[in-house]
């Protein structure tokens, strides 16, 4: 016998289908069966399979409690949806009114792709309204990728308009050795960008359990790189940054003014420290081809720019090479003459001058040095007045 369109009035339908419920149906859907109808595909009437249907409104399918409503197989494209919208709407959009319900599920068991978008605009757009943690876009995968994209300029792009933390892009992995968020690429793999002006990060990484890191990088170059006003800004409640390294360097900065810049605000911590494990480690190491290796200064009164401690035993500075202070130097007393001034010399009244003569001076010597924190002096006193002059050196303390 000869396939030919059904009858597809509402009646047959409900009968055919065993939906009491089913009033939606009748425009529907219209499989094959032995008639000598031909029907035509207009509103109201039957939806015709290889043909084109025109509706004037919408056509429903109603499936009850049923799990699947609508099942449609082809040798290339299961479903195609066309949109002709200008201002927003979808080609293929599908609704879920329930919690845990999903709009638009794609599975692949050959190990292709579930979902797949193309587009000169965006590919796939996922939104959620929800104000509690709802998921735009979820992909789940047992050994292969959940979601991925590839792209000309961005592949997967998040936006968020939270303003209690929820994020653009959220990665989660239920497994030890799991990753949440993984990106691979020849430039940058995963970049992160923020208009916050109060702290807010363009990358945020957050560990809920001891020993967890909520950023890792790696890389046979750069495991992790910053670039900005500030390049990598670390907060912590035990340690801001911590970086370990199986090569030369763990820390390594470089900066216009600045490599590396540390600063503290707890009394008694310290800005940058630098421990040595090693019997003949360095805490701390600075060099410089001309310029200084290693400078502390204090910019309040009473401050210590470097201070060193050490131990009964140990010793907190040792210089090996030549050692300068701007607060020493060396005076001429004329002869005839019993003392010499120092001037320009910054001294308080803790200040204690050393001096001692530079040249050989039979019956003469030192017999004091003063210092003047009025007038920032020094006054230097021979025994007696010189045949010759007489050069002294003087060295300030405190």
């Amino acid at each position: 016998m000869d396939s030919e369109t059904p009858s597809c009035d509402r009646r047959s339908l409900l009968r055919r289908a065993g939906l009491a419920t089913g009033i939606g149906v009748a425009g529907a859907l219209c499989l094959p069966v032995v008639s000598g109808e031909t029907a035509h595909a207009a509103d109201e009437g039957p939806f015709l399979l290889g043909a084109t249907n025109s509706p004037n409104g919408l056509t429903l399918l109603e499936a009850g409690i049923s799990p699947d409503s609508l099942k449609v197989t082809g040798g290339g494209n299961g479903v195609i949806g066309v949109s002709l919208s200008t201002s927003g709407g979808a080609g293929l959009r599908g609704d879920a009114v329930h919690a845990g319900g999903v709009g638009v599920w794609g599975v692949n068991e050959s190990g292709g792709v579930g979902v797949h978008g193309e587009s000169d605009g965006v590919a796939v757009q996922g939104v959620t309204n929800s104000a509690t943690g709802g998921i735009a876009v979820a992909g789940y995968a047992d050994a292969g990728i959940g979601v991925y994209g590839q792209s000309n300029k961005t592949a997967i792009q998040g936006y968020t308009n939270s303003t209690d933390g929820h994020a653009g892009i959220s990665g989660f992995a239920a497994n030890a050795g799991g990753l949440a968020v993984f990106g691979f690429s020849p430039t940058t793999a995963i970049e992160g960008q923020t208009a916050g002006t109060n702290g807010e990060a363009g990358v945020f990484g957050l560990a809920s359990s001891a020993g967890g890191r909520g950023v890792v990088g790696s890389g046979p170059s750069d495991g992790v790189f910053g670039q900005g006003a500030t390049g990598v800004h670390g907060v912590g409640t035990a340690t801001g940054g911590f970086f370990t390294s199986t090569g030369n360097d763990g820390v390594f900065g470089q900066g216009a003014t600045n490599g590396v810049h540390g600063f503290v605000s707890a009394a008694g911590g310290a800005g940058v420290l630098g421990n040595a494990s090693a019997a003949t480690g360095v805490g701390v190491r600075g060099t410089a081809t001309g310029g200084v290796g290693v400078k502390g200064s204090a910019t309040a009164t009473g401050g210590t720019g470097v201070l060193a401690t050490a131990p009964a035993g140990a010793r907190a500075l040792e210089v090996d090479g030549v050692a300068t202070f701007t607060r020493s130097g060396r005076a001429t007393i004329p002869a005839g003459k019993t003392s010499v001034t120092v001037h320009g010399v910054a001294l308080d009244a803790a200040s204690t001058v050393l001096a001692t003569l530079q040249r050989a001076a039979k019956g003469n010597g030192v017999s004091s040095a003063v210092p003047k924190p009025g007038t920032s002096s020094i006054v230097i006193s021979l025994l007696r007045a010189p045949v010759v002059p007489l050069p002294v050196a003087w060295f300030v303390l405190n």
